[in-house]
């Protein structure tokens, strides 16, 4: 579980943590403009005798993610000590099921006023529920703690290891796969996985020994963001192709395997599927007249298996084609094929958009307009079968997030303020871009800040080190994140001259 501004890793929300504050002190979350989160001193800065003020996490009690436990916690902090009267010190506590203390370090006077820097505290060995970082103010010398710094305790990113072993649960709910008549080419698979604890992470689907299909959610910051005790979403309900090519002809097994962010799994079996790609069966049961249509494949024009996912700039049309093949590999010309559409935020169900009709080389052309990230459709109908579709291929539409940026000069000197300006396109929401500029060749993220509802976001800074006549190039970048409906991307480029 990631939270606030881990270094290497895109801004995050605080997330669970808490505060337990003492009289005198009050919290403090910086983390949506690049900054961290901490215990503050809103006006006199000391603490009593013996007084605590806690960053806590602390599970839930009730509902699901009970059984979820802390292993180790990573934080990027600062503690700045110094003052007079009692020493003030800060430790770090994690807590058995019973609420006992398992393990405790301390830093503080006499080692030093101030830490600053990443601390990693050990594996716990038993399933912690809690985990606090604590403010204290010394019971070991009289008096109170005057602290100098208005911000005693600062944490600019933590992670934090989690550990839970309830295994998911996943069922076959159906698809063309699952008839029990022999199949070839792509065919789909419905399946449904839950794990309320740490959340599905990825799902595999096997023919025998052989893995056939993946689903890897881990990597998508839409399914699996990190930020909170469940680090995937909870549940996942979809279709998956399956390329029964991909194994030899004959009877195999069909197994379904749900993994958890905690690498639990589920294995389910799904029946015996007969593959039959070289030609008709030999054996097994006797097709029924809704079976025996053809099973059909979308390919690429050599025949290879057409690209699940595509990426395409803000503002631009997708152009897809495809060649609608059958058991044989052969072209089907002038066969109906509907397209469906699904936004990938904000919908869970699809919905027809158009039907197309191959031309006589049996290849379909669709364009996807502009407009947010999508998931489109192709499906299949025999003429024999209604309801379910015979063949459907899913192809991921990655549209690239934009923005507009202004500065509000183009020239000014060392020790003045530039002040930025800008915009997202295509959607109007709070949400956190990252002000970037060119060093040394690459580029370096230097702020953060957080759209207003409607957009639109400014920002500024000062040069203060630029000593000889220098360019600099800026860019913002909006990064993807769950509930936002594009993939990363960038503003157009805008330079300043400095000096």
């Amino acid at each position: 579980m990631r939270s606030c501004n881990v270094p290497g890793q895109p801004p995050a929300p605080v997330g669970p943590w808490t505060w337990q504050n003492t009289t005198g002190t009050t919290n403090f979350d910086d983390c949506a403009v690049g900054g961290n989160f901490g215990l503050t001193f809103p006006a006199q800065r000391f603490m009593r005798h013996h007084e605590q003020a806690k960053i806590q996490l602390h599970r839930p009690i009730e509902g699901p993610r009970q059984a979820i436990g802390i292993k180790q916690a990573r934080l990027w902090l600062t503690a700045r000590l110094k003052g007079s009267g009692a020493p003030a010190f800060v430790f770090f506590e994690a807590a058995g099921d019973g609420g006992s203390p398992r393990r405790t370090e301390l830093f503080g006077p006499p080692g030093g006023s101030t830490r600053d820097g990443g601390f990693v505290t050990p594996v716990y060995e038993d399933n912690n529920p809690s985990f606090e970082s604590v403010l204290y103010c010394s019971s070991g010398a009289p008096g109170d703690c005057n602290l100098e710094d208005g911000r005693p305790l600062a944490i600019h990113g933590a992670e934090v290891t989690l550990f839970e072993g309830v295994p998911p649960s996943g069922t076959v709910a159906g698809g063309t796969l699952t008839t029990g008549q022999p199949q070839a080419g792509v065919r789909s698979l419905s399946y449904r996985g839950t794990d309320s604890e740490s959340g599905v992470k990825r799902v595999e689907v096997a023919l025998g020994d052989r893995l056939v299909a993946t689903r890897e959610f881990g990597s998508d910051p839409e399914r699996c963001t990190y930020f909170s005790w469940n680090a995937c979403q909870q549940t996942v309900s979809e279709d998956i192709p399956v390329d029964t090519s991909s194994v030899p002809d004959g009877d195999h097994p069909l197994t379904l395997r749900i993994i958890d962010a905690a690498s639990n799994r589920a294995v389910v079996q799904g029946g015996i599927v007969p593959v039959r790609n070289q030609g008709p069966p030999t054996a097994g049961p006797t097709p029924t007249s809704s079976s025996s249509a053809p099973a059909v494949r979308f390919t690429n024009s050599d025949s290879s298996v057409m690209r699940s996912s595509r990426r395409v700039r803000y503002g631009k049309q997708l152009k897809l084609r495809s060649v609608l093949r059958d058991a044989n590999g052969r072209p089907m010309p002038n066969t109906r094929v509907d397209v469906l559409l699904r936004r990938v935020v904000g919908e869970t169900e699809f919905q027809l958009a158009r039907q197309v009709t191959t031309d006589s080389e049996g290849v379909l052309r669709y364009t996807v307009t502009k407009g947010p990230s999508r998931l489109v459709r192709f499906a299949y109908r025999a003429a024999s079968e209604r309801g379910s579709y015979s063949s459907t291929h899913d192809i991921r539409v990655a549209v690239t997030a934009a923005a507009t940026l202004r500065l509000d000069r183009t020239r000014l000197r060392n020790g003045q303020r530039l002040r930025f300006s800008g915009a997202l396109r295509g959607v109007k929401m709070r949400k956190v871009v990252e002000i970037q500029v060119i060093d040394r060749g690459g580029w370096k993220t230097i702020g953060s800040t957080r759209t207003r509802s409607s957009g639109r976001f400014s920002w500024s800074y000062r040069f203060r080190r630029t000593f000889s006549p220098t360019t600099y190039s800026f860019r913002i970048r909006v990064r993807t994140e769950r509930g936002f409906p594009y993939a990363t991307g960038y503003s157009p480029k805008r330079s300043v001259r400095v000096g």
